[in-house]
Protein backbone atom coordinates (compact mmCIF):
# COMPACT_ATOMS: atom_id res chain seq x y z
CA UNK A 1 0.00 0.00 0.00
CA UNK A 2 1.47 3.25 -0.84
CA UNK A 3 1.44 5.86 1.81
CA UNK A 4 -1.14 7.78 -0.40
CA UNK A 5 -3.50 4.91 0.12
CA UNK A 6 -2.97 4.99 3.49
CA UNK A 7 -3.42 8.40 4.44
CA UNK A 8 -7.10 7.94 1.65
CA UNK A 9 -7.86 4.81 4.56
CA UNK A 10 -7.32 7.22 7.06
CA UNK A 11 -9.66 10.15 5.86
CA UNK A 12 -12.38 7.83 5.26
CA UNK A 13 -12.36 5.54 7.90
CA UNK A 14 -11.70 2.42 5.56
CA UNK A 15 -9.66 -0.51 7.23
CA UNK A 16 -7.84 -1.54 4.30
CA UNK A 17 -6.01 -4.39 7.30
CA UNK A 18 -7.28 -7.61 7.06
CA UNK A 19 -6.81 -9.60 11.03
CA UNK A 20 -6.48 -13.46 8.96
CA UNK A 21 -5.60 -14.73 12.34
CA UNK A 22 -8.65 -13.66 14.09
CA UNK A 23 -11.31 -16.56 14.92
CA UNK A 24 -13.61 -17.01 11.65
CA UNK A 25 -17.10 -16.01 11.33
CA UNK A 26 -18.78 -19.55 12.53
CA UNK A 27 -22.43 -21.66 10.85
CA UNK A 28 -24.66 -23.00 12.54
CA UNK A 29 -24.03 -27.28 12.44
CA UNK A 30 -20.36 -26.47 11.53
CA UNK A 31 -17.02 -27.11 13.55
CA UNK A 32 -13.74 -25.29 12.34
CA UNK A 33 -11.77 -27.82 10.48
CA UNK A 34 -8.97 -26.11 9.82
CA UNK A 35 -7.84 -22.65 9.62
CA UNK A 36 -4.68 -21.28 8.40
CA UNK A 37 -3.11 -18.19 10.35
CA UNK A 38 -1.59 -15.44 7.30
CA UNK A 39 -1.14 -12.96 10.10
CA UNK A 40 -3.12 -8.90 9.50
CA UNK A 41 -2.91 -8.48 5.93
CA UNK A 42 -2.69 -4.91 4.48
CA UNK A 43 -4.75 -5.22 1.20
CA UNK A 44 -2.84 -4.71 -1.73
CA UNK A 45 -4.45 -6.32 -4.76
CA UNK A 46 -1.60 -7.16 -6.33
CA UNK A 47 -0.60 -9.62 -3.60
CA UNK A 48 -4.11 -11.67 -4.14
CA UNK A 49 -4.57 -13.77 -7.19
CA UNK A 50 -6.25 -17.15 -8.60
CA UNK A 51 -4.97 -20.69 -8.74
CA UNK A 52 -6.52 -23.19 -10.69
CA UNK A 53 -5.00 -26.71 -11.58
CA UNK A 54 -4.12 -27.90 -14.40
CA UNK A 55 -6.83 -30.67 -14.93
CA UNK A 56 -9.22 -27.65 -14.62
CA UNK A 57 -7.63 -25.87 -17.59
CA UNK A 58 -7.99 -28.34 -19.19
CA UNK A 59 -11.48 -29.43 -18.92
CA UNK A 60 -11.01 -32.07 -16.30
CA UNK A 61 -12.48 -31.84 -12.76
CA UNK A 62 -11.00 -32.02 -9.01
CA UNK A 63 -12.24 -33.02 -6.44
CA UNK A 64 -12.49 -29.72 -3.71
CA UNK A 65 -11.14 -32.50 -0.99
CA UNK A 66 -7.59 -32.97 -2.87
CA UNK A 67 -6.86 -29.32 -2.93
CA UNK A 68 -6.76 -29.31 1.43
CA UNK A 69 -3.10 -29.12 2.56
CA UNK A 70 -1.72 -28.95 -1.10
CA UNK A 71 1.07 -26.67 -1.02
CA UNK A 72 1.11 -24.14 -4.01
CA UNK A 73 4.11 -22.90 -5.49
CA UNK A 74 1.84 -19.47 -6.44
CA UNK A 75 1.44 -19.00 -3.10
CA UNK A 76 -0.92 -19.83 -0.08
CA UNK A 77 -4.80 -20.27 0.32
CA UNK A 78 -6.52 -17.25 1.52
CA UNK A 79 -8.86 -17.96 4.80
CA UNK A 80 -12.43 -17.11 5.31
CA UNK A 81 -11.46 -13.99 7.00
CA UNK A 82 -10.59 -12.02 3.62
CA UNK A 83 -13.52 -13.08 2.03
CA UNK A 84 -15.70 -11.73 5.28
CA UNK A 85 -13.65 -8.62 4.86
CA UNK A 86 -14.23 -8.26 0.78
CA UNK A 87 -18.09 -9.19 2.08
CA UNK A 88 -18.43 -5.94 3.88
CA UNK A 89 -20.19 -2.92 1.72
CA UNK A 90 -17.35 -0.74 1.08
CA UNK A 91 -14.98 -2.85 0.59
CA UNK A 92 -16.93 -4.69 -1.75
CA UNK A 93 -15.42 -2.52 -4.52
CA UNK A 94 -12.38 -4.25 -3.84
CA UNK A 95 -13.46 -7.20 -5.38
CA UNK A 96 -11.12 -8.13 -8.43
CA UNK A 97 -12.99 -7.59 -11.72
CA UNK A 98 -11.00 -10.91 -13.03
CA UNK A 99 -12.93 -12.93 -10.60
CA UNK A 100 -16.23 -11.70 -11.85
CA UNK A 101 -17.55 -15.01 -13.73
CA UNK A 102 -15.83 -17.25 -11.91
CA UNK A 103 -16.87 -19.00 -7.80
CA UNK A 104 -13.79 -17.87 -6.02
CA UNK A 105 -13.10 -20.37 -3.13
CA UNK A 106 -10.92 -19.64 0.22
CA UNK A 107 -9.83 -22.91 0.78
CA UNK A 108 -7.82 -21.39 4.22
CA UNK A 109 -10.61 -22.16 6.35
CA UNK A 110 -12.49 -25.45 6.43
CA UNK A 111 -15.59 -26.27 8.21
CA UNK A 112 -16.64 -29.83 8.88
CA UNK A 113 -20.55 -31.07 9.61
CA UNK A 114 -21.19 -31.80 13.19
CA UNK A 115 -23.33 -34.57 11.66
CA UNK A 116 -22.20 -38.29 11.51
CA UNK A 117 -21.07 -37.88 8.36
CA UNK A 118 -18.36 -34.74 8.69
CA UNK A 119 -18.37 -33.55 5.26
CA UNK A 120 -16.53 -30.33 4.97
CA UNK A 121 -17.00 -27.57 3.60
CA UNK A 122 -14.97 -24.63 2.35
CA UNK A 123 -16.54 -20.75 1.60
CA UNK A 124 -16.63 -19.31 -1.93
CA UNK A 125 -18.14 -16.34 -3.35
CA UNK A 126 -20.30 -16.49 -6.79
CA UNK A 127 -19.15 -13.84 -8.88
CA UNK A 128 -21.02 -15.35 -12.39
CA UNK A 129 -24.32 -12.88 -12.87
CA UNK A 130 -22.90 -10.04 -11.52
CA UNK A 131 -19.95 -9.91 -14.46
CA UNK A 132 -22.56 -10.35 -16.69
CA UNK A 133 -24.87 -7.54 -15.25
CA UNK A 134 -21.92 -4.74 -14.70
CA UNK A 135 -23.76 -4.24 -11.60
CA UNK A 136 -22.15 -2.35 -8.25
CA UNK A 137 -21.63 -5.99 -7.00
CA UNK A 138 -25.43 -6.76 -5.48
CA UNK A 139 -25.84 -9.86 -7.15
CA UNK A 140 -22.89 -11.58 -5.37
CA UNK A 141 -23.50 -14.32 -3.41
CA UNK A 142 -21.08 -16.24 -0.85
CA UNK A 143 -21.42 -19.69 0.52
CA UNK A 144 -20.91 -22.67 1.95
CA UNK A 145 -19.29 -25.44 -0.40
CA UNK A 146 -19.08 -29.27 0.26
CA UNK A 147 -15.61 -29.94 -1.05
CA UNK A 148 -16.66 -33.64 -1.93
CA UNK A 149 -17.90 -31.99 -4.77
CA UNK A 150 -16.12 -31.40 -7.98
CA UNK A 151 -14.49 -28.39 -9.16
CA UNK A 152 -14.20 -27.49 -12.61
CA UNK A 153 -13.18 -24.72 -15.16
CA UNK A 154 -14.72 -21.75 -13.53
CA UNK A 155 -13.70 -22.69 -9.92
CA UNK A 156 -10.56 -20.92 -8.66
CA UNK A 157 -8.66 -20.67 -5.13
CA UNK A 158 -7.99 -17.36 -3.85
CA UNK A 159 -4.56 -17.32 -2.72
CA UNK A 160 -2.35 -14.54 -1.42
CA UNK A 161 1.16 -14.53 -3.55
Amino acid sequence: MTEEQLEKSIETGESLVIDCDAQPRMFDNFLLGKHDKLGKIVFDQNKIGLYITEKQKNGSYIIGEDLIGKEIPQGKFLNANYLDWLWLGQNRKHIPDDWFGKDVFFLGTIFRARSKYRECGGRYVYTRHARYLRCSHKTLRTGLFPLKDQFGEIDYMAILK
